[in-house]
């Protein structure tokens, strides 16, 4: 099975917050992928990745 996923969210926070978000093909599912995975943030802000106990990015 081929799976096609995609989103945008936006977030608009008054003061700099910190923000957790699960948004990644869990890595399993990684060659079931039509295309490689992108993550982008505009504008250009650090972020970092983050892989929990059951293995989600």
């Amino acid at each position: 099975m081929l799976i096609r996923a995609g989103y945008e969210i936006s977030f608009d926070y008054p003061e700099p917050t910190a923000v957790l978000a699960m948004l990644q093909v869990h890595p399993s599912r990684i060659l079931d992928l039509r295309s490689s995975e992108k993550f982008q943030v505009t504008p250009g802000l650090p972020y970092s990745s983050y892989v929990d106990l059951y293995g989600n990015r």
